[in-house]
């Protein structure tokens, strides 16, 4: 789910400097040129954020810690709990 948040901001971003690059009074390679070195920026961002994602959840697994294993789905359960039951009461309230 946050893949696809900043995913689409980067969408939004790399549309947004397209248009600033467009403003500029370059050669239509130079633009595609521009536009095309800041989609490798953001693409390769993104995968360093996922590498520091994945290395995260490696050492979550690799320690002696029952809590630290499980926290993000005992937090994920508790929220979506927390959302049935709260449309559950909604309804009954009604």
């Amino acid at each position: 789910m946050l893949g696809k948040l900043f995913s689409g901001g980067a969408a939004e971003l790399v549309k947004g400097v397209g248009g600033v690059i467009d403003n500029l009074h370059t050669s239509d390679e130079e633009k595609l040129e521009a536009e095309r070195k800041i989609k490798e920026l953001i693409a390769n961002y993104e995968v360093e954020m996922e590498k520091n994602i994945t290395s995260r959840w490696e050492a979550d697994l690799k320690s002696d810690s029952w809590l630290s294993k499980n926290v993000r789905p005992l937090v994920l359960i508790t929220v979506i709990g927390a959302y049935f039951g709260g449309r559950s009461f909604e309804k009954v309230k009604k």
